[in-house]
């Protein structure tokens, strides 16, 4: 039996994260020639702040996992925790979104940590994702309110299920967490985040929101490098609007959506200031710099993890 851990173990660490990068380099590939003939003109500057911006992003992104994971007996080093998070997430990659969630069990177990334990901040952290995101996705009302019909239409037809499985969710963690860990604590007092002090389920919001917002500002700038759209009020509604399309992607995750989601909101709702060939480029364009901050903020984390265990 131990044998047969050993050898999932194996299967889920180094195996299936070539295999993740190779998904990645095959839709990298797949998007190079829709993206060639659109970069005459762009600014570098922004794209570089952009990239830099998201590379933040991602790790503000490992920063609230180690918050969330924080306790008396466990206390990983920002290092490790980045390095351990990232090497798990490029999973989702690949086909299938349990891989990931199974190699981040996987990893931080060697860290002492107990599956049960993972796999209950993992609970916790979607919770963090759904109110950050949603919280500043709501500055994006006005742009939505005013695109075009087919963005709308298109809303419409996805966020009444997205939200309710939103609501489900929460009521399901609710009574899960009730059942297994705080028996005697109230239904009301457990509804969000449960089992973490009202000081620490403040500190983590607010962290959730500032990296929603990062996400934001980056995808904003990859934007600014297209095409000269900045004003005050573009700024703040368009960087909530992709928040807003990152999140109907992320609400959709389990439902039969399929890929594109995030894509499809994007290039809709960019109709209100720009043709759709356009709009439908900046989506792919955007979310291949997306993956590659993230492939650079793993080489980065690497390094500095490599560099700290030769020590």
């Amino acid at each position: 039996m131990q044998s047969i851990k050993d050898k999932a173990k194996f299967l889920i660490g180094w195996p299936l994260s070539i295999v993740a990068i190779l998904f990645i380099i095959n839709y990298l590939a797949s998007k190079s020639s829709e993206i060639s003939g659109h970069i005459d003109s762009i600014n570098i500057h922004f794209l570089a702040l952009s990239f830099l911006i998201l590379v933040i992003f991602w790790f503000l992104r490992g920063l609230l996992w180690k918050f969330l994971i924080d306790g008396k007996e466990n206390k990983i080093s920002l290092i490790d925790n980045a390095y351990l998070l990232e090497a798990s997430e490029i999973k989702r990659f690949v086909p299938g979104n349990i891989w990931a969630f199974l190699g981040r069990g996987v990893l931080f177990s060697k860290r002492g940590l107990s599956m049960d334990y993972i796999a209950k901040n993992i609970l916790l952290e979607i919770e963090l994702f759904i109110l950050g995101g949603l919280f500043v996705s709501s500055f994006s009302i006005p742009w939505i309110l005013t695109s075009d019909d087919k963005l709308l239409i298109r809303l419409s037809e996805i966020l009444p299920f997205s939200l309710l499985l939103a609501l489900i969710y929460f009521l399901v963690i609710t009574a899960v967490f009730k059942r297994r860990y705080f028996k005697n604590k109230s239904y009301p007092s457990l509804l969000i985040l449960p089992g973490l002090s009202i000081i620490k389920k403040v500190k983590l919001v607010l962290l959730s929101c500032l990296m929603f917002s990062v996400f934001g500002i980056g995808n904003y700038l990859i934007l600014l490098s297209l095409m000269p759209v900045f004003s005050l009020q573009n700024a703040i509604e368009l960087s909530a609007f992709f928040v807003f399309s990152f999140m109907v992607g992320y609400l959709s995750f389990i439902t039969p959506m399929g890929l594109g989601v995030r894509e499809g909101v994007v290039t809709l709702g960019l109709l209100k200031i720009s043709n759709l060939t356009f709009a439908t480029f900046f989506a792919i364009f955007s979310r291949v710099i997306l993956i590659i901050s993230e492939l650079t903020y793993l080489c980065v984390v690497y390094i500095i993890f490599k560099v700290k265990q030769n020590k």
